[in-house]
């Protein structure tokens, strides 16, 4: 009875990684096309170029307002020109044919506090204490602007994440209970189970998931009768179930919490579902 539980458990697992994938790629495909990291990153450093000038007004000697106006705005420019992608070209008319924007979507600390001192430098003259203090200012700050940063960039992706669940689970009509059910009969008959092992040995699953991988796996459930691949597999009245000529709301709404617990689920993320995966068969091995 362990056993078929475990098995259970592991074909389920095995849907919600296929298309956590799926849903994964679709994320990467929008912030790609949307550079959501890039301009994440220029809005973090205007904030940054802002909170150095105010540090350099309270620390630093500067002749006049007007004159900071300018100075906090070039800082800006500054830290904008990092992300410039340094690329040469050698040359090649390849890379001058290219028809798109590339920019940098990272900048180290290191690179910030260079170019921040470099250019005060050409301002106010620094002495050995205020560079380093300027310098830990500069490291504090960034560390700050990092976490909200992250923290923006995980809403967005999540939000994504979930919107793009909600849209495979609706036109799949993924339903947990009817997936759990599923694996419980699958496990049952050996000759049609659906393993980890199995997939392991075959589609040789790994974190750095690849489209051959994502193929092989759709591959198995399919045979195994566990997903269909096709716009409403079950048909447009699994919305609207009917008993004795009415709609059957018990029905209905089983299925729509169920497929609220897929749409939570796979938006967990692929990495969290082969974790999943892998605890899971580390136990069914043990308990053989």
């Amino acid at each position: 009875m362990i056993l078929t539980l475990i098995g259970m458990l592991l074909l389920f697992c095995a849907v919600m990684l296929l298309f956590s994938l799926i849903v994964s790629s679709l994320v990467e495909l929008l912030q790609k096309m949307r550079n959501w990291r890039q301009k994440n990153l220029r809005l973090g450093l205007t904030a940054l170029s802002y909170k150095i000038t105010s540090y350099a007004e309270q620390h630093l000697t500067l002749n006049q307002a007007e004159e900071n106006i300018c100075w906090q705005r070039n800082l800006a420019d500054v830290y904008h020109q990092l992300l410039t992608p340094m690329i040469q070209n050698n040359g090649h008319s390849f890379f001058q044919s290219l028809d798109f924007e590339y920019a940098r979507s990272d900048v180290s600390l290191q690179e910030l506090q260079q170019v921040t001192i470099n250019y005060v430098k050409k301002n106010v003259a620094l002495s050995y204490d205020v560079e380093r203090d300027l310098k830990n200012e500069i490291s504090l700050s960034f560390a700050r602007l990092e976490l909200e940063m992250k923290g923006r960039y995980r809403r967005k992706t999540h939000a994504s994440a979930l919107l793009f669940s909600f849209i495979l689970s609706f036109v799949m009509q993924l339903n947990a209970f009817s997936l759990l059910e599923t694996g419980y009969k699958q496990s049952l008959e050996t000759s049609a189970e659906v393993n980890f092992q199995t997939l392991v040995a075959e589609c040789k699953l790994s974190k750095d998931f690849k489209d051959v991988e994502i193929a092989c796996l759709t591959n198995h459930l399919i045979q195994a009768q566990v997903i269909e691949l096709t716009i409403f597999p079950k048909g447009a009245h699994y919305y609207y179930p009917l008993k004795d000529g009415s709609l059957d709301w018990k029905i209905l709404l089983s299925r729509l919490v169920g497929m609220f617990v897929c749409i939570i689920f796979i938006s967990l993320g692929a990495p969290f579902w082969f974790e999943r995966l892998k605890s899971i068969y580390s136990l069914q091995e043990k308990i053989k």
